[in-house]
């Protein structure tokens, strides 16, 4: 995934020139955001596993935009409860959060580039670093700045030239590996659904 999140960066940066030349934009969003349930073995061998609920996302962004595409900065903030935690066979409710602070580099290619048309689908990627916080409930809690890469996919409505735009996004956001008090998690996709908009200037 990583390797296809590259490709479609290299893809979007052939841009980079003409936006580079074109407009600013600000924005912001709201969504939903599921983390897949984290699980790992410490390093006594004992599986440790958790149920994460449905939680929220917060972001802003600021960057350049032309016909073309748009390439920005985004900084995003996410949690979501932990339902259950799993282990030595036991499961157990759990009090316990994710709590996740993005900074990303976003490059975004639009599929159709009239900005006539009040509708325009994107697709697009980034590169960044998070920190994450897990508290699985119980003691079991720790930290951690991973490298986080990001696809996304959604459309965008009205007219670039007169006024905000409105746009809806699905999300992919994956982790390199994580480490909560020594047990290797793996690396943590999150799914994203965002609603947004955009101020051109």
């Amino acid at each position: 995934m990583k390797t296809i999140t590259v490709s479609i960066l290299l893809m979007l940066t052939l841009n980079v020139p003409a936006i580079c030349q074109s407009s600013n934009y600000f924005g912001s969003s709201i969504g939903i955001s599921q983390f897949d349930d984290v699980s790992g073995k410490d390093s006594s061998g004992i599986k440790i596993s958790s149920d994460i609920e449905p939680g929220y996302m917060i972001g802003a962004e600021v960057g350049r935009w032309d016909h073309d595409g748009r390439m920005g900065l985004e900084i995003n903030f996410r949690g979501s409860s932990i339902d259950h935690l799993s282990l030595l066979g036991v499961t157990v409710p759990s009090d316990g959060d994710v709590k996740m602070i993005s900074l990303m580099g976003t490059f975004m290619r639009y599929l159709n580039t009239d900005t006539d048309d009040v509708i325009r689908p994107y697709i697009g990627a980034g590169l960044g670093m998070s920190y994450m916080d897990v508290d699985l409930g119980f003691g079991i809690s720790d930290d951690d700045t991973v490298f986080t890469w990001q696809i996304n996919l959604g459309a965008e409505f009205g007219n670039p030239n007169n006024g905000p735009i409105v746009f809806v996004g699905y999300e992919l956001m994956g982790t390199e590996d994580i480490n909560i008090e020594g047990t290797n998690v793996g690396d943590i996709l999150i799914h994203n659904i965002e609603f947004g908009v955009r101020f051109n200037f």
